[in-house]
């Protein structure tokens, strides 16, 4: 008796999966994945920008930035060219 029951369960849960698809289930369903989607878009969207700005920063630092080293090999340059 207990295998019957076992095989009326797996048939029960066999014809739960056949059923056909709840139509406002399947709307709420894509509702919430369109709006999943479009936060993960805007969040995306939103760390470029941040991203884009710190090189942008950067890059403008990196401008304005002098070195020692930089400036004894610029001038290391000028005096070989001279001396040329």
């Amino acid at each position: 008796m207990p295998e019957l029951e076992n095989r009326k369960a797996v048939l029960a849960k066999k014809r739960d999966l056949h059923q056909p698809l709840n139509h406002d289930e399947m709307q709420d369903y894509m509702k919430q994945h369109k709006e999943m989607f479009d936060e993960m878009a805007k969040r995306r969207k939103q760390e470029w920008k941040q991203k884009h700005m710190e090189h942008k920063l950067n890059y403008v630092n990196a401008q304005n930035m002098k070195s020692s080293f930089t400036d004894a090999i610029k001038n290391a340059d000028k005096e070989e060219v001279i001396n040329r």
